[in-house]
């Protein structure tokens, strides 16, 4: 498989992990309307776009490269990385602290409460834009019962 050819499956798997968040991020208006995008302005149009078109150049460039070193040796593993690049990437950034702004900073705005540091990753789904595709229960947390509707109580 040559490069382009694994550039072009990566392509494809982000397109499919992108298609994913943007069904999971559509919600009803009301119950009984119709669907809704998940942007509201012409702005957040443009934002998400620039979003959606970085995460899919980001898993096209993982399996270019990939394949080029020979370790992608069918199209669909170069899928698979395509699809997962997105992901990756989305948790790089979860693990990197935000610095909180100090409490006598004019930016700093006392009606949003502060972040939690202790919450762990998938209760932070919503704010990563990456919808039901990140939400989705770790394996840590299906051992521990953690991730069960039994374990609730």
């Amino acid at each position: 498989m040559t490069t382009w050819d694994a550039a072009l499956w990566g392509l494809l798997g982000a397109a499919v992990a992108e298609a994913f968040n943007l069904s999971a991020s559509m919600r009803p208006r009301a119950p009984g309307q119709g669907w809704t995008w998940p942007w509201t302005a012409r702005g957040d149009l443009v934002i998400a776009a620039v979003a959606v078109g970085l995460r899919l150049f980001v898993g096209c460039g993982l399996a270019a490269p990939l394949a080029a070193s020979d370790l992608l040796p069918t199209p669909f593993s170069a899928f698979l990385a395509g699809l997962a690049a997105p992901l990756m990437i989305a948790r790089i950034f979860q693990q990197i602290p935000v610095a909180a702004e100090p409490a006598g900073s004019p930016s700093a705005d006392p009606s949003v409460p502060p972040a939690d540091p202790a919450a762990p990753p998938v209760a932070a789904a919503a704010d990563t834009g990456l919808g039901a595709v990140q939400a989705a229960a770790r394996p840590d947390d299906l051992i521990a019962g953690q991730g069960t509707p039994d374990a609730a109580g």
